[in-house]
């Protein structure tokens, strides 16, 4: 008997001492509760971050608190942060289609919309219905042009290619480009999207030589009994030869993107060039130089003086040869960041490249009008054995000048030679090493369904020209420099 009566003291002992916790925990909760949905009703939206996040530290979260601060982070411009709690509000509640809606809606406010289209496999037939946007077939087209304008003709056309010891020099030079392109983007499936790009591009083209060829100079004349005596001496004289011609290039891009769950995605991409240009033979032979030696009148009689030379021939022959690149990027969003590796192999301009790059996009702030891009490259090139390491560094900053206008600025440092960016969209297999480009992009939008775009490049490079002399019979690379702006326009429509 007393046994059990000591049991019951020691139970409502523990009883009391637990009951006021539990009293404690359901009046914070109904507290939370009460104030966020007040200032959720009251659209006092900072007012319901502020409480939901102290709630959720005090380990109160659950639906209904997850889709008021998501509706709170929307009407504040709070993207990132929106998709954060709505995708918290499905983990509760998998299969809402309120939350399912309000989250596909937000992906494509942001701009992902393989992410949103993703999302829909998941979604019933009555919540695709009751969609604004719905996926199609053909997603968006895309078409632009532009120009460069290059100083390179004017600064280096006159460059003096022969030395006092230099027997033969080469110097090629690229000029104004002109280029447009048209793609088109399609969502084959949810999650599988396939974009093709045709691109052409023809660049203004200089090749120089200057070699020495010897002549005969008259040194005297002498008057003999018999006739006249000529005596020569060698002299050299510089001939210049100058061919100017066109490259053609067309140009064929696919990218592959399959979007994966928890903002994984994995994209396959191959970019083939065809180029045609005429190519510049260069074939020496021996010439003979032929004069008169002496002069016989009374017989009318001509002696000549012959003497062997080094010259050369010059064949302007058409070629056409093809380069490809191709790669993967991998790459994974964490709304506020999202984090890309690409991998790429290519065989431009008769080498050998490899790249790997790391890309960070970010948004800096809570909202999305201002964001950056940090990408690192390293490039490996085996150019017929010569093999180089380079390291490229690009930057990218954007900000959301007007309400459906974007003010975007890049820069580019490393040499760009053999190189591509953009997933292997931009290629450049330019023969010139690139110093750095910088750019700046005015992006606006009229309407749902276009987008227009103007960007300006500068872009600084740096080429060679090549002697052969007689102590060094192959070449000797001499630099030159030169710049280049260049003007590029792009038309987007969705449909």
């Amino acid at each position: 008997m007393m046994n059990r009566i000591l049991f019951t003291a020691f139970f409502l002992v523990i009883v009391s001492g637990l009951l006021p916790v539990k009293l404690n925990a359901e009046s914070n909760f109904r507290t939370y509760d009460s104030i966020t949905y007040q200032a959720y009703i009251n659209q006092n939206w900072p007012l319901v971050l502020q409480v939901g996040n102290e709630a959720i530290s005090h380990h109160f979260d659950y639906y209904y608190l997850r889709m008021r601060m998501g509706a709170a982070a929307y009407e504040l411009s709070f993207l990132p942060l929106a998709i954060v709690h709505y995708e918290k509000a499905l983990e509760f509640n998998n299969g809402d289609p309120t939350a399912q809606k309000i989250l596909y809606h937000v992906f494509l406010a942001m701009g992902k919309n393989p992410q949103a289209y993703q999302l829909t496999k998941k979604f019933n037939p009555q919540v695709i219905a009751g969609l604004n946007y719905k996926m199609k077939f053909a997603e968006a087209a895309y078409a632009g042009g532009g120009a460069s304008f290059s100083n390179n003709f004017d600064r280096n056309s006159n460059t003096s290619l022969i030395g006092n010891d230099n027997m033969m020099s080469s110097q090629l030079l690229f000029g104004d480009k002109q280029f447009y392109y048209g793609g088109i983007q399609f969502n084959l499936s949810p999650s599988l999207g396939f974009y093709l790009e045709y691109d052409h591009l023809s660049v203004d083209k200089r090749t120089r030589f200057a070699y020495v060829e010897d002549e005969l100079e008259v040194s005297s004349i002498r008057h003999e009994s018999w006739g006249y005596q000529f005596e020569y001496n060698t002299a050299q004289h510089v001939v210049e030869k100058e061919f100017n011609n066109k490259l053609q290039q067309d140009q064929l891009y696919a990218n592959l993107r399959l979007q994966l769950e928890k903002g994984w995605s994995v994209s396959l991409f191959g970019n083939g060039l065809f180029i045609k240009t005429d190519r510049i033979e260069v074939e020496p032979y021996e010439g003979t130089l032929t004069d008169t030696l002496a002069f016989m009148p009374d017989f009318n009689e001509v002696q000549y003086y012959n003497q062997n030379y080094l010259t050369y021939r010059f064949k302007q022959l058409d070629t056409t040869f093809f380069n490809y690149v191709a790669g993967f990027h991998l790459t994974k969003d964490y709304n506020q960041l999202s984090v890309g590796f690409t991998g790429i192999t290519s065989n431009i301009n008769d080498a050998k490249q490899k790249q790997v790059s790391l890309d960070v996009f970010y948004y800096l702030g809570r909202s999305v009008n201002f964001y950056g891009i940090t990408e690192a490259t390293w490039m490996y090139q085996n150019w017929y054995g010569y093999k180089t390491n380079r390291f490229i560094f690009r930057q990218v900053l954007g900000h959301k000048i007007f309400k459906t206008s974007w003010l975007e600025a890049e820069y580019i440092h490393g040499d760009l030679n053999n190189a591509s960016i953009k997933s292997g969209m931009i290629v450049f297999n330019h023969a010139d090493n690139t110093d750095y480009r910088m750019e700046i992009m005015f992006h606006a939008m009229f309407g749902q369904h276009l987008d227009l775009s103007l960007r300006y490049q500068y872009v600084t490079f740096a080429g060679n020209y090549y002697e052969t002399t007689e102590d060094y019979p192959g070449y000797i690379s001499k630099p030159f420099e030169y710049q280049a702006q260049n003007i590029i326009g792009g038309i987007k429509w969705t449909f």
